[in-house]
């Protein structure tokens, strides 16, 4: 509602009709001395006579019944409280009223009959003897009146705190969704920042790059003449199928993810080719090499040459021994782009106390334990984290179960390993991968012959160990770094077997694997 300002000086009418009063009043003419002198010589009310007896006796009867009134209220709401004040003003007395009787009242009320009553003084006020009154003895309904109103407020607190915890949950749930909301509006500013400046980029770069696709294709009819003469001037010198097999073998790399078997029948067939031997010659050539690696570079984008770049220049920057050609080829490989990447904007080759490329050590775990040379930048890179990456504050113990084949000679060193005496050490040429639980371990080493044992290593790792913590992966395991040196503490023991009943309700006992208990040896400095 608006309230309009009022002016003082405005003039307020009613009804725009100005009010007439009309009053009975005697005209006095200011002219006539006689009709100033005269006196009215009766009373009117509303133009009657009136009559002073009935006047005074209906007074006098409202007087009475208002003081009556007065009287019945006080006795009901302060027991007459004020009227008794009155009354003593009125007579004088200030004492106040004694029972009649000439017995005086004892604590329960009862009369003592041996207590004579002595009179007031008229003009001295007794003073009142305080009695030791016991309280009044609770009763079960007072009791139960406790409990009620008790139980009522306990139920208000409960009451209470439930709607404060709802409050803090939907205000915890409010603040969540703010900050998502929030981070979303991030991430879509960001988005929208670096695809204008992409295509900004795009706008200087894409003539460049249009420039480099057309020098790539020059390149590979040159490249593509080289290659033919050196197929021309190596076709006699193949060697055997077999010598073909062991040069292919540390090669399978590439097929990350399977096992020592797999590659090992993809080597074979690869060795009956013998045009794939000049295929691998021409690949070892420092010519080749080079030609390859200046086209690789002529068909990156702009932002893959850009990484690229970057890497390189933090490899060399540590004095780092890589491979250029394998770097470029490796920025097309999604894994392993995502850990250059990040190594190369960060600058740093471990985080929260693990390697960079932890996950990806087992696909160049199989040519290093066969003591081949792997010229890889995940080995470049798995080596430089555990160079750098913070050593443990305080020791754990780990466990890793190993198996044996024939095929690829780990069934030697199962053997070696179930004989070893107490002191006797031994190497492992690949990256270990062990579970912090020791129901997580599984045979991880290789292929398994038939019948041969499984051992499980508890490895004890003291403190200041360099290793990386894997700890918030689902197998929550822990990765030591290749050439990593062991010590037995405990020699091979059998654990007892593991019972169970199977379907047809047979008691069933299952060996389990043998147990060594190793030391990790930290590397000297």
């Amino acid at each position: 509602m608006t309230i309009p300002n009022v002016s003082l000086n405005d003039s307020v009418k009613v009804q725009n009709t100005p009010a007439v009063v009309k009053q009975n009043a005697t005209i006095i003419d200011v002219k006539s001395s006689e009709n100033i002198q005269r006196q009215p010589q009766e009373d009117n009310f509303n133009g009657k006579k009136l009559d002073k007896k009935k006047i005074i006796t209906y007074a006098a009867i409202g007087t009475t019944l208002a003081a009556l009134l007065g009287i019945a209220i006080d006795f009901k709401a302060a027991n007459g409280r004020h009227v008794k004040n009155l009354w003593k003003k009125l007579t004088g007395n200030t004492q106040d009223i004694k029972p009649k009787s000439n017995e005086t009242l004892n604590v329960s009320g009862k009369g003592d009959v041996t207590t004579p009553h002595i009179p007031d003084k008229p003009d001295i006020a007794q003073p009142k003897t305080k009695a030791n009154v016991d309280p009044p003895k609770t009763t079960d309904l007072a009791h139960e009146n406790q409990s009620e109103i008790d139980k009522q407020v306990q139920e208000f607190f409960e009451q209470e705190e439930k709607e404060l915890a709802e409050i803090k949950e939907a205000k915890e749930l409010s603040d969540w969704n703010n900050e998502r909301w929030l981070n979303e509006q991030h991430h879509a500013k960001e988005k929208e920042y670096s695809d204008f400046w992409n295509r900004e980029l795009a706008k200087k770069e894409n003539p460049l790059y249009e420039q480099r696709l057309k020098e790539a294709e020059q390149l590979k009819e040159v490249i593509e003449k080289e290659r033919t003469k050196f197929f021309e001037a190596h076709k006699n010198e193949i060697p055997s199928e077999e010598e073909r097999y062991q040069a292919f073998l540390p090669s399978m790399r590439t097929k990350y993810g399977r096992s020592f078997d797999e590659n090992s029948r993809s080597a074979r067939e690869l060795a009956k080719d013998p045009e794939q031997w000049l295929w691998y010659l021409w690949s070892k050539d420092p010519k080749a090499r080079a030609m390859n690696l200046d086209l690789a570079l002529k068909k990156m984008k702009p932002q893959d040459l850009e990484l690229y770049n970057s890497a390189k220049w933090l490899f060399d920057n540590r004095k780092l021994k890589y491979n250029d050609l394998d770097l470029a080829h490796s920025i097309y490989n999604s894994e392993l782009r995502e850990i250059i990447e990040k190594v190369a904007l960060t600058g740093k080759f471990d985080y929260y106390g693990r390697v960079s490329g932890h996950h990806l050590a087992y696909r160049i775990n199989s040519p290093l334990r066969l003591g081949f040379e792997v010229d890889d930048v995940l080995k470049v890179i798995l080596d430089e984290g555990f160079r750098t990456v913070e050593p443990l504050e305080q020791g754990t113990t780990v466990y890793r179960t190993v198996c044996g084949g024939k095929a690829d000679g780990s069934i030697d060193f199962i053997n070696k390993l179930i004989k070893a005496k107490k002191g006797d050490t031994f190497v492992d040429k690949g990256y270990s991968y062990t579970s912090f639980s020791e129901r997580g371990t599984s045979p991880c080493n290789g292929i398994r012959d038939v019948g041969t044992e499984d051992v499980k290593l508890e490895i004890i790792v003291p403190k200041g160990a360099r290793v990386s913590d894997g700890s918030d992966y689902k197998q929550s395991e822990l990765l030591f770094p290749r050439n990593a040196e062991f010590r037995v503490v405990e020699e091979a023991t059998r654990p007892e077997p593991f019972v169970f009943t199977n379907y047809e309700g047979k008691e069933v006992k299952m060996p389990r694997a043998l147990r060594v208990v190793v030391e990790y040896v930290l590397p000297k400095a």
